[in-house]
């Protein structure tokens, strides 16, 4: 690099005009992009950061930033100042063109007129990539459900914890060491992948709760940070962030990444002067075939992001910068998406500075906070230290802690050792000399080996608090310094915990927080107003529809049960409840829950026009991208007859929206599907417009022949009004069919065995029946065998064969449609191996 320094009168002229470091006049510490980067977001601001409270001399501080895109031209936009009143930033009003370079030029003038400084810098917005279809996640060992429940009801069938109502599928926490831990409450959240109601939760040290949200998403490090309840949350809010909740548990701030960074799962900070650092991703098109990888894989970046009290980036440290993309991927598999780097937490050193963990480089790195340069680099292939007592340098570690004397713990996963074991370390680092000692180490026995997530944090009284993370392992291990466990705690049915701690907290709720829950026989209001002993009743308040809130029940226990066919017929109530407290005084109401109360028989399907004997009704098609199909229907079934599949399933697209599944039924999602050439779909039952998938179907293999699919699964997700069958056929251009699609509630109390019937089967009757279009005849098989279904008219003639096959045990769905039949009574015979049994249905048109 060669800089030009010329002096004219009483100013410096400085010119970057080669290079990627940026040498600035003495008058500046930081600038964002550093000169010649790529690759950046469209989205792009820029940063300048002076050593001193010299810009305050700025006369001309709405112009004295400029920036200029080769395509766009001048850019239009604002000049902020942050609140540390010496960084300023120059946003932009748009987003700058893919693939252009970007001109800088910061030109602060005195009130006498003359220039500071003059500097020019550029960079370049990276190009437009088109991503390719995400591969799919390793095989993951998936937790077996213990279903162990451990908690007893009252007598009148609900879940009470230390005066506490709970849902019924409440987490149940298993302490099995309880010998003076240090004080505090524990801070976790529990998260699954098996379509279950996850939990945040604040829990005493015999596992009662403190405090609970209970949400569909999963929601991580639930943790007290400046007096503030902090977490990550996936949706609302404005949007997948971060929120902090008061000491009444009201949200009063949120966090997010700023624009052109997604924001990343694993950490929020939050500073003393109100200041924010998280990690921001991006992404990038690298060739890796230089060391056997892809020529366009899409890899995966982590940047360091201070945000100021205004929410504005004052600080941005980028990954691509510092780690060399092509040196860190030596020696990996080729993969098509990679993430390369995977910071998954931040913390600031005694001296001010940031520590990151850098999982997939098995490195801790030491960040300068002004200049963003790197101070030093702790294990993998840049490491720089000398480990002097111990041979096992941590290995994708986790989480990484500064302790009040400047030492770090670690949580070290250990995934490249051999044999594979995790442990709690604090080590002791001589950055001068570049040393580092092993101070203590947790490794219990026998081993315990997390793979992924956990964490370490050291406890005011000098015990260690280890979360091990994942399904079988504890939640939370609490020892003495000479490694005694005071404390133990898990979940009984398996889930992962990804950060827990444990705190001082003192909470009161503003509000109760109300929970509705609906069987067949009741609707059960669970609420509580956390924290607050002043509460003598409850009050609850009800609407049916749009209807305004009135007066519906009181109550002293935190809970209330309600008989449905009060409600006479399916309606949609909304409820909301506030307490009295000791004199008498009503609070604040509730958060308002709809219920949705079917009282209609089950087997009701919820699908129009599932045979397709209308056309297109009622059925909603997308094609997006590069995808180029036509969707067709005649009275048979239906047809995307495909000229491009696009780059992913789900460019191409068929739904149905508005259906309504209840929390805690159980459904039956069918249908028949083939194509003209073996291929892949999606098939799934999932909320409009979200990832949340009901059914817990995904991707299945049609074939050239016409085949029925079936997928039974329990609503564990509140109530949705507004939910969605959808079929993704993209990613392939063979032409895919669909028929025969229901979605109907099923009824377990109306399943046929016992003595009517051999232990080899179960049937449940035709529902409904008499039936107007489709009818369903359900079985479930104890032993594989030979099934013949058929369906006879009056006068005993075949007019349908449904199934004459050998079938594995299991449970499964038969759709009969009378579409083209005559009003009449018809007969499905059932046979399986020597044994049948025949159900009479009316079918009226």
């Amino acid at each position: 690099m060669r800089n030009l320094t010329v002096c004219f009168r009483n100013f410096i002229l400085l010119c970057i005009v080669t290079g990627s470091e940026t040498t600035v006049h003495g008058q500046i510490q930081y600038i964002y992009p550093k000169s010649g980067s790529d690759w950046l977001p469209p989205e792009t601001v820029f940063l300048i950061r002076f050593s001193d409270p010299s810009g305050s001399k700025i006369s001309n501080i709405e112009s004295f930033i400029r920036m200029e895109g080769e395509k766009s031209g001048s850019a239009s936009g604002k000049i902020l100042r942050s609140d540390d009143r010496n960084t300023w930033i120059f946003r932009p009003d748009s987003p700058f063109q893919c693939g252009e370079q970007v001109f800088v030029t910061i030109r602060p003038m005195t009130g006498k007129g003359d220039p500071l400084f003059n500097l020019k810098t550029r960079f370049t917005i990276a190009p437009l990539i088109l991503s390719p279809e995400n591969e799919a996640l390793p095989d993951v060992q998936q937790p077996v459900m213990l279903r162990k429940t451990g908690y007893k009801t009252n007598e009148d069938g609900v879940i009470l914890l230390n005066g506490v109502s709970v849902p019924s599928d409440f987490p149940f926490i298993d302490v099995t060491i309880n010998t003076n831990p240090a004080p505090g409450a524990i801070f976790c959240n529990n998260w699954n992948w098996r379509g279950n109601m996850m939990y945040s939760l604040i829990l005493d040290n015999n596992g009662s709760p403190v405090w609970y949200w209970r949400h569909i998403e999963d929601h991580r490090y639930l943790q007290v940070q400046h007096g503030l309840l902090a977490m990550r949350v996936r949706s609302g809010y404005g949007g997948g962030g971060c929120i902090a909740l008061d000491r009444t548990y009201t949200v009063v701030d949120t966090f997010f990444a700023p624009p052109g960074y997604q924001m990343n799962d694993h950490e929020l900070r939050i500073l003393p002067n109100g200041h924010y650092l998280l990690i921001g991703n991006d992404e990038r098109e690298v060739d890796l075939s230089s060391v056997g990888g892809e020529p366009k894989a899409m890899v995966m970046g982590n940047n360091l992001i201070e945000m100021d009290t205004n929410d504005t980036p004052v600080f941005i440290w980028r990954c691509w910068d510092y780690y060399p993309v092509l040196e860190c991927l030596r020696d990996q598999p080729p993969r098509l998406q990679i993430d390369y780097v995977h910071m998954n937490s931040i913390d600031v050193d005694v001296d001010g500075n940031y520590v990151i963990s850098c999982r997939h480089l098995s490195e801790i790195t030491k960040i300068n906070r002004i200049t963003g340069d790197v101070i030093w680099r702790l294990g993998g292939r840049f490491n720089q230290f000398d480990w002097i007592d111990d041979t096992e340098p941590v290995s994708y570690q986790h989480d990484v802690r500064v302790l009040p004397n400047g030492h770090f713990t670690v949580f070290d996963n250990g995934n490249m050792r051999k044999p594979q074991y995790s442990r709690a370390l604090e080590l002791r680092l001589d950055p001068v000399e570049k040393r580092v000692w092993k101070v203590w180490e947790f490794r219990d026995s026998p081993d315990k080996y997390s793979w992924f997530i956990g964490n370490v944090q050291r406890l005011e009284n000098g015990n260690t608090l280890i979360n091990w993370g994942v399904d079988m392992l504890p939640r939370v291990t609490e020892v003495t310094p000479d490694g005694n466990k005071v404390y133990e705690m898990n979940f009984a049915n398996p889930a992962y915990s990804y950060r827990v701690f444990r705190s001082d907290w003192q909470g009161v709720a503003l509000k109760p927080y109300l929970v509705a829950e609906l069987s067949p026989s009741r609707l059960t209001l669970i609420f509580n107003k956390f924290g607050d002993p002043d509460v003598t009743g409850y009050q609850i308040f009800a609407a049916e529809d749009a209807d305004s809130l009135t007066f519906f029940a009181e109550t002293d226990d935190p809970y209330y049960i309600i008989n449905p066919d009060v409600f006479m017929e399916d309606c949609t109530v909304r409820f909301r409840v506030r307490t009295i407290n000791g004199s008498g005084e009503p609070g604040e109401f509730s958060n308002e829950e709809t219920v949705y109360i079917p009282l209609t028989e089950p087997g009701f399907n919820l699908i129009k026009n599932g045979d397709f004997s209308s056309g297109l009704d009622d059925w909603i098609w997308d094609v997006q991208g590069s995808a180029d199909a036509d969707p067709k229907a005649d009275e048979t079934s239906f047809q995307f007859e495909i000229h491009n599949g696009g780059l992913t399933l789900s460019d191409i697209q068929l739904y149905q929206d508005n259906l309504t599944l209840i929390e805690g039924q159980n459904y039956c999602f069918e249908f028949d599907a083939w194509a003209d050439q073996p291929r892949i779909v999606e098939a799934k039952v999932t909320a409009a417009g979200s990832s949340t998938n009901y059914s817990q179907s995904s991707m299945i293999s049609v074939r050239n022949r016409e085949m029925h699919y079936i997928f039974d699964f329990r609503m564990s997700y509140p109530t949705d009004y507004s939910g969605r069958v959808q079929f993704n056929a993209g990613a392939d251009a063979s032409d895919v069919y669909f028929d025969n699609i229901s979605l109907t509630r099923v009824d377990p109390s109306g399943l046929t065995s016992g003595s009517e019937l051999p232990d080899a089967f179960c049937l449940f009757p035709p529902a409904p029946n008499p039936f107007n279009v489709q009818t369903i005849l359900s079985y479930r098989l104890n032993q594989a065998g030979k099934v013949c279904l058929k369906v006879l008219d009056i006068r005993g003639r075949t007019v349908r064969k449904l199934r004459n096959q050998f079938q594995t045990p299991g449970t499964y769905r038969v759709p009969f449609s009378g579409v083209q039949l005559c009003s009449g009574i018809y007969f499905m015979v059932f046979t399986f191996n020597q044994t049948t049994v025949s159900f009479k249905t009316v079918l009226l048109k």
